[in-house]
């Protein structure tokens, strides 16, 4: 055998030992790591009807906390629905919390708490499918907390029923709509101003989008302020709600002005949204009690107190604020199905299946290996024991799934390092779509 020839037997034979070595090392790494997470997740209970009855989170943790902020990895879960539903009745229960606040517009939000907080006991479905909630939320998980938190306000005096809010701005015609019907007397205050909104409204008609000149956007800028002023004059006639769609529309010009006018549109777009949202849920917050606390139900990167694809989160902006008074839990899981909107050929929301968690950099690859199929666990716990400080510093990537569905599910992981964005998370090793509402109107 030719000299060559052996050294390229040799040389095979270490790649395969190497190889071999890498493997065991990387197992090795992850059973050390799971050994050590075993001794301090705490495991989420069902019963037999999969309702949620243990969430794992540690009551005392939550006791001086002023919001509250509940993710997700995704929209579309039913386990997250279900575990966050059983969390805001805990809360509702026992930790004085008076507002609930989701990722959906304001407005769309406003004739469903008028509903809640009433007296009426009329049907909540109809409220849910007609009132403009988004998509995302018009299912059976979330049907039930709402009819749960109806039934409760039932039981109490108006000071201490349970408000539900939308912190979104993102529906420029609507919210145009709402402060026309809000403002019935601004055609006769100023009518030139009128006639602007009125115009300002029929841009966004049947859900179009207007890529604004800077011109235009100082344009209407200057019609919001405006309003603003004509607001503050009439202080005695519904002044709080007034105040809120006038921000708010202060907040959907600067928005809808970003269309087209960055290379970074995205980013940009995130930046002014997350911003504006964590002012409208601190807005909220001032309204309430003293010693009243609220929750915030959204995507695991709004509640994030971090910056994140270069936007500066939702979360972040809380921590600012508020410091350790604000508590963000993450939602995961590691494989099963979503009902997210297919914009294919259904133009529907449907189910779509995603596989275990390949990506050796994510705390999914992880955490399935846990003991518990389901979980929360704190994160200070977790920076506290050194065997998982490696953990903590080399499994930076979470899966983030949007409103589109990849083929490819490498490209639904982002880097979203979780003990630099939440102080505590939940998981789920199997997750199902969430349920269509099966009740009618």
């Amino acid at each position: 055998m030719s000299s060559s020839l052996v050294l390229i037997r040799l040389l095979c034979i270490h790649l395969i030992i190497l190889s071999f070595g890498s493997t065991l090392n990387a197992q090795n790494k992850v059973e050390s790591y799971t050994k050590e997470l075993n001794l301090l997740i705490k495991p989420i209970a069902t019963d037999g009807d999969g309702q949620i009855t243990q969430t794992g989170v540690p009551s005392s943790i939550l006791d001086d906390k002023y919001i509250i902020g509940l993710g997700e990895s995704t929209h579309g879960t039913k386990e997250f629905n279900l575990y966050r539903f059983a969390l805001i009745k805990e809360l509702i229960l026992k930790q004085n919390v008076k507002m609930v606040v989701m990722e959906t517009d304001y407005c769309y939000s406003k004739t469903l708490n008028n509903y809640l907080i009433s007296d009426s006991n009329d049907s909540l479905i109809k409220y849910i499918t007609k009132t403009g909630l988004y998509g995302i939320y018009r299912t059976q998980e979330v049907f039930e907390m709402l009819n749960w938190i109806k039934q409760y306000n039932l039981t109490k005096d108006k000071k201490d029923r349970v408000q539900f809010l939308g912190l979104d701005m993102q529906d420029p015609f609507i919210l145009s709509d709402q402060i026309l019907v809000e403002f019935p007397d601004l055609k006769s205050m100023n009518s030139l101003i009128y006639d602007q909104l009125i115009s300002f409204k029929d841009l966004f008609k049947d859900g179009n989008s207007f890529k604004m000149s800077s011109t235009n956007k100082r344009k209407y800028q200057d019609m919001a302020d405006e309003i603003q002023k004509l607001v503050m004059s009439r202080k005695a006639i519904n002044s709080v709600e007034l105040n809120t769609l006038s921000r708010l529309l202060r907040q959907t010009i600067d928005l809808q002005g970003t269309f087209g006018t960055f290379k970074n549109y995205f980013s940009a777009y995130n930046n002014i949204r997350d911003k504006y949202m964590a002012d409208n849920v601190l807005a909220f917050h001032q309204q309430l009690s003293k010693d009243d606390k609220l929750v915030v139900w959204a995507h695991n990167t709004h509640i994030a107190h971090a910056t994140l694809d270069g936007a500066k989160r939702m979360g972040a902006y809380f921590k600012d604020k508020l410091k350790d008074k604000y508590f963000a839990i993450g939602g995961a899981f590691d494989e099963g199905s979503v009902r997210i909107y297919d914009f294919g050929a259904s133009n529907m929301y449907k189910n779509f299946d995603y596989p275990t968690s390949q990506n050796k950099y994510s705390i999914e690859y992880i955490l399935k290996e846990c003991k518990y199929p389901n979980f929360y666990f704190t994160t200070s716990d977790i920076l506290k024991n050194k065997e998982l400080q490696s953990w903590v510093e080399d499994y930076k990537y979470t899966r983030v799934i949007g409103a589109t569905y990849h083929k490819d599910p490498a490209k639904d992981y982002s880097k979203v390092a979780f003990a630099e964005c939440f102080d505590g998370m939940y998981f789920f090793k199997i997750a199902h779509g969430a349920e269509n509402v099966r009740q009618t109107p």
